[in-house]
């Protein structure tokens, strides 16, 4: 995958070998996932458009029948997020409480100074 704001993942597990491609800069939008096990079969999800295809050494497999009548998976996001705001006692340990952050910001403002303090030491020489 060639465009700008697009990935390809090459990976192994074990023996079975797994690439995804996702590029929603392309000139064409791709999001599919290929599986190749140990014995050649080979698996594959193409989900372009969703709900998706699915092929099994390219012979096409039945679709998920359950696809249109649940969230789709942004309205899924977004219906978790909104339950997850209203509920915030119910959630002290989500980590996007600004209270659960705290640490992590304290913490890159003190290598931020850091790293200012040895680019300033950098640019003067030592006497």
């Amino acid at each position: 995958m060639n465009a700008i704001g697009g990935i390809s993942i090459k990976s192994l597990a074990g023996d079975v070998s797994v690439a995804a491609d996702c590029n929603r800069s392309a000139k064409a939008r791709e999001r599919s996932i290929e599986i190749t096990f140990p014995d050649g079969r080979m698996a594959a999800l193409d989900f372009t458009q969703e709900p998706g295809v699915s092929t099994l050494d390219g012979a096409p497999l039945e679709p998920d029948p359950s696809w249109s009548t649940g969230l789709t998976p942004v309205m899924a996001e977004i219906r978790e997020f909104f339950t997850q705001i209203a509920l915030p006692a119910r959630n002290a340990n989500w980590a996007p409480l600004a209270e659960n952050c705290l640490d992590s910001v304290t913490g890159a403002e003190i290598l931020n100074d850091r790293l200012e303090i040895l680019t300033a030491s950098s640019r003067f020489p030592h006497g």
